[in-house]
């Protein structure tokens, strides 16, 4: 931080991203194409006066924050459990990532916690919350990584997204089926299905990885569209 002085009285102003916090990355962020001085008063809380002494200690904002360091995050997502996986998708693809960059941060590194046996929701809640006020460099390596590893698995398992075109599958479902079903998210109604089938505890499934859950539901795919003779 340095200290600098104007007309309103003395500030600190960051000038590294170490120095600026998660929460005001995001708002810093969410400016978008705005000016220095907006980035400035961002930062400080108040309008300040645009000097020299502002624009040089700011010029760090022209760069991307650091891509590695900071606390230890997964590697590789699809190690992940799928309900783990699933929430994050859902969290980046369902609403604007600067308004969840916290709880993604969180739900993403909750395994990788000290004293923690699996993934703890209440874990990543804490941690999603808490994540905001540690410097940004702690929180983009792993945010980045988490975006790069969800583009990854998409690509990897995009065969899943296709819809299938065979005649049974392409009929509408009855309104009375489409009524009746379930109001829950759409991993807890995959895990219901394959323990169903497997005739195991739904608990069991959600544990596997996500690499298990989505290679059984491409084997299934494979195997149907075998039997009604698309593949």
């Amino acid at each position: 931080m340095i200290n600098l002085v104007d007309s309103v009285g003395p500030y600190e102003l960051p000038s590294s991203w170490h120095e600026v916090t998660t929460r005001q990355y995001c708002a810093l962020a969410a400016l978008a194409d705005s000016t220095m001085e907006h980035a400035a008063a961002c930062l400080v809380g108040r309008p300040v006066e645009l000097s020299e002494s502002v624009l040089a200690a700011l010029a760090f904002l022209r760069t991307e924050p650091l891509t590695t360091g900071g606390p230890a995050y997964p590697l590789d997502l699809g190690q992940a459990t799928y309900v783990q996986a699933e929430q994050l998708r859902m969290l980046a693809y369902g609403q604007p990532l600067l308004s969840c960059f916290g709880q993604l941060y969180g739900l993403f590194v909750a395994r990788q916690q000290p004293g923690v046996d699996g993934f703890d929701q209440q874990v990543a809640t804490d941690l999603g919350a808490a994540c905001l006020a540690w410097p940004i460099t702690d929180t983009y390596p792993a945010v980045r990584h988490c975006l790069s590893e969800l583009q990854r698995l998409t690509t990897q398992y995009a065969k899943l997204a296709e819809p299938c075109l065979c005649v049974q599958c392409r009929q509408p479902r009855p309104a009375q089926a489409q009524a009746s079903q379930p109001a829950l998210p759409g991993y807890a109604l995959v895990i219901g299905i394959i323990a169903a089938k497997l005739g195991t505890d739904p608990v069991a499934v959600a544990a596997w990885s996500a690499d298990t859950v989505y290679q059984h539901l491409l084997q299934e795919r494979l195997d149907h569209e075998q039997q009604v003779g698309l593949a």
